[in-house]
């Protein structure tokens, strides 16, 4: 496609740019069919997630049977939930709503990352700085449309605001979008090579540890539900709206469930959680009020201790630091217990800010009066778990860091007085090895031409026999004695050794001996 483009451009001017021209022109058309890609795959993100945000409004509004409402208006509902799964807050009549599922997040945040990963496929392969080009003109597209859609639906009786539409819709388009594009133009490796040292281990056990203790709470929510399960279907049937309300209830009730996972872990951490003003949900106790009769919230724990579920997940925070701890300890290796500490109090930093963003997205007004602060704190859960994570993770990384060390092997340098002899030696007298190996290369040559004559010796039989068995004898004996063992030799016939083995004791006498001739 770039080379149709520079072909076209070129005829176009007449052919007399030449191939620096050729070049240029086909970068920049590169260029402008990837800003144009940008804006097509913002756009289709944007329709997806609206289309889909609408149908479902469109169709809990026809189960309902007694609404005054139109359908018009319905279709302004599902444009401004389309706003609101970006976390932007939803002004009403009776406050503000903030309070947004983290499962409707993650709506459009998912379509954006598709989108991304299309787009980078598309222009790949893209350098960094292209790359980044990329990501801003499908944010700043995706922007428009949420700015578009916010003035659409700004006569409804709740809208959300201009300004808080584009930001949310930009933020999350700019995150999204940019790891999609990352992972479709396979730049995450480049990118994270170029991060200073040590960062991706931090990301790493930040991961881990975040991992650790979202699983944890997702266990405690399951549990608590299961155990309460009687009060959470009675207030599933309460809600009412027959087969469609008790199934929008239940998807309702699934987009809320991260956001009581992150509440539980604030639970699991020590700050807890509020369920409107003047509540606090910790593990010194529960103060609650009246609350709302959603089933999730069946959930809560009851009374001043907790609940004997709640015992072993209250090291959560204590295994989260210790594999972060050890994952630390493991990347710095025998760099150092500083390394190891450093790499520990990073990824306790990280893991506080990681928290604290997701009890952010956890929590929020829902209206003016007692909900207007629903969830946790985002700074109390963030620098709880930060120094706990931080503390555990140091210790671990220096109990790792010193059993490293204690299992590498000291170097020892041992100088043999023989070494520097044989070194002075070699530079006064040159190396007398090449001189008898050029000396026995000729007597191999004879040997080998030896060989047809140590075939006839061998078919002549008992001379052969004669000749080759001295060989056996002591060499030490005198010449006058050595004849006898060749006469009897002669006498014996009934012990010569098998005609096949002859060849190999042959193979094994001196060619001159077995002969009896001298070397050529």
């Amino acid at each position: 496609m770039t080379d149709l483009a520079s072909r076209a451009t070129s005829r176009e001017t007449g052919g007399g740019l030449g191939e620096a021209g050729t070049r240029n022109t086909g970068s920049r058309n590169t260029g402008i069919l990837g800003l144009y890609t940008a804006v097509v795959v913002a756009v289709g993100a944007a329709a997806v997630g609206l289309v889909l945000l609408m149908a479902l409004v469109l169709v809990a509004w026809g189960a309902d049977s007694g609404t005054h409402i139109s359908a018009l208006t319905a279709l302004r509902a599902g444009g401004q939930a389309w706003l609101l799964a970006h976390h932007s807050p939803l002004g009403t009549k009776s406050g503000t709503i903030g309070l947004v599922p983290i499962g409707l997040i993650a709506l459009p945040a998912g379509l954006l990352a598709r989108a991304g990963i299309l787009l980078g496929r598309a222009n790949a392969p893209v350098a960094p700085l292209e790359a980044a080009r990329l990501v801003l003109a499908m944010a700043a597209s995706y922007g428009v449309i949420a700015a578009l859609v916010s003035f659409g639906t700004g006569v409804a009786p709740a809208r959300v605001g201009s300004l808080s539409a584009v930001l949310g819709a930009v933020v999350v388009a700019l995150l999204a979008g940019g790891v999609g594009v990352l992972y479709g133009a396979e730049l995450t490796r480049p990118v994270l090579a170029r991060l200073p040292a040590g960062t991706v281990a931090v990301l790493r056990a930040t991961g881990v540890a975040v991992a650790v203790l979202l699983a944890a709470g997702a266990f405690l929510v399951a549990a608590s539900l299961a155990v309460h399960s009687g009060q959470t279907v009675r207030l599933a049937h309460a809600l009412g709206g027959g087969i469609v309300g008790s199934v929008l209830v239940l998807l309702l009730g699934l987009l809320y469930a991260p956001n009581a996972v992150i509440c539980a872990v604030s639970y699991l951490v020590g700050p807890g959680f509020a369920v409107g003003t003047g509540t606090s949900v910790s593990l010194v106790g529960a103060h609650l009020g009246p609350v709302p009769a959603f089933p999730l919230l069946a959930a809560l724990p009851s009374g001043t201790s907790p609940a004997p579920e709640t015992w072993p997940l209250v090291a959560a925070p204590l295994l989260a630091g210790v594999l972060a701890g050890v994952m630390a300890g493991r990347a710095a290796g025998v760099s150092g217990r500083r390394a190891a500490v450093r790499l520990a109090g990073w990824t306790g930093l990280a893991v506080g800010v990681a928290l604290a963003v997701l009890a952010g997205l956890a929590g929020g007004p829902l209206g003016a009066g007692r909900l207007a602060a629903v969830g946790p704190s985002p700074w109390q859960l963030g620098g709880a778990a930060g120094i706990e994570v931080a503390v555990l993770a140091a210790l671990t990384a220096l109990v790792v860091t010193r059993g490293q060390l204690q299992l590498v092997p000291e170097p020892i340098v041992v100088t043999l007085p023989e070494q520097a002899d044989s070194g002075s030696d070699a530079d006064a007298e040159p190396d007398p090895e090449p001189e008898a190996e050029d000396q026995t290369e000729p007597e191999q040559e004879d040997v080998a031409e030896s060989e047809p004559e140590q075939q006839d010796v061998a078919e002549s039989g008992p001379r052969a026999e004669a000749v080759a068995e001295p060989e056996t004898e002591d060499v030490a004996e005198s010449d006058d004695d050595a004849a006898e063992p060749a006469q009897d030799v002669t006498k014996e016939p009934e012990s010569p050794e098998p005609q096949e083995d002859q060849p190999e004791a042959d193979d094994e006498a001196d060619p001159a001996d077995s002969t009896g001739l001298p070397a050529s």
